[in-house]
């Protein structure tokens, strides 16, 4: 088979630290494909409307449906491009960050439109559900977990985090709690974050941890690393979100953490929370607000050894790529050979 793969967000100057990147390599490693990056290069970090998104490469995208079996899109949300309409392959469809029960009802074109939905957790698949959409694959999410070793924790009496899920633009530095956790570094003394970044706003990064007076006990990685190097000098992992679609559904970060045998803070809106309570691997912060941060820190340390036994069983547990692989080989097998 061959698969056309559309990639939304901003096209990545590095894109082995975009986690949709990763995904989308996971599967061209086992499936044949190529990937088409929908948003222009050119519009990437100033205002465009993703209602034009493709329709600089249609004719390109015209021309390759000559050689593609289907075409599987990978977006935060589920938003029908137009440019997809002018496609006549049958389109799969991966709304990567969580989906919220708005209750609103879904265009009938989107349901007559896309051949399937895939989803890696039950929380999106019953918002699915309840919204109407029948054709909804839900598959585990899975990684190559042969990177990650898990490690003691450091013998530090610091308590060390790391920080995934970097802003994309300068409202994401409160919507994903970066300002929050500069300020809970400022209350608890013996607290050190260390942050992987995208490369994108860095300057005012390192301006807000200055203006913070934290800069000894805040550490900026930007550029590609060996994450699980980085992983075992530290206790846990987090990713803060006020919302579900601003995140993935199930943060790389948080994967890999567990992978490593590290517990995971994560906010209640991430879908993974439901992993997180269910396996008791980490704690789950009902807001982002600095108390609620702080709390979740606390408890946190005071149970550590407990969360951290538990997320090294949950990291051999979870996430196989195995299972994974199997579910979108069904899938992909099925539109082929029948278009649905």
């Amino acid at each position: 088979m061959n698969i056309l793969f559309h990639h939304t967000a901003v096209p990545a100057d590095l894109p082995r630290l975009d986690a949709v990147m990763q995904e989308i390599d996971f599967l061209q490693r086992h499936f044949r494909g190529r990937t088409v990056w929908l948003r222009p290069r050119l519009r990437a970090f100033l205002p465009f409307p993703r209602y034009f998104f493709g329709f600089q490469a249609l004719r390109w995208l015209r021309f390759q449906e000559g050689e593609v079996d289907f075409h599987h899109v990978f977006n935060p949300d589920l938003y029908l491009f137009p440019v997809l309409t002018w496609l006549k392959r049958p389109i799969i469809y991966s709304p990567v960050a969580g989906l919220s029960k708005s209750g609103r009802t879904p265009a009938p074109s989107l349901k007559r439109r896309l051949a399937w939905i895939v989803v890696n957790n039950r929380r999106d698949w019953e918002s699915l559900q309840e919204l109407g959409f029948s054709r909804v694959r839900l598959i585990p999410p899975g990684f190559d977990r042969s990177a990650f070793t898990p490690s003691p924790p450091p013998s530090d009496k610091r308590l060390t985090l790391l920080v995934g899920s970097a802003p994309w633009n300068l409202s994401q530095f409160n919507t994903k709690g970066v300002d929050t956790l500069l300020a809970a570094v400022g209350q608890i003394p013996d607290l050190k974050l260390i942050f992987l970044w995208r490369g994108i706003h860095g300057r005012e990064m390192e301006k807000k941890v200055i203006r913070a007076g934290v800069g000894d006990r805040v550490e900026l990685i930007q550029g590609a690393v060996d994450v699980n190097r980085v992983l075992a000098g530290v206790h846990a992992g987090i990713v803060l979100a006020d919302r579900p679609t601003l995140v993935k559904a199930y943060p790389n970060s948080l994967m890999e953490a567990l992978a490593a045998g590290r517990p995971i803070l994560i906010s209640r809106c991430i879908a993974m929370a439901d992993l997180a309570e269910e396996t008791g691997c980490g704690v789950v912060l009902d807001d982002n607000s600095l108390a609620e941060v702080v709390r979740g820190i606390q408890i946190l340390r005071a149970g550590y050894g407990e969360y951290q036994q538990k997320a090294l069983a949950v990291g051999r547990e979870r996430f196989s790529p195995a299972i994974s692989l199997e579910g979108y080989r069904d899938l992909y097998a099925a539109v082929q050979r029948t278009g649905l």
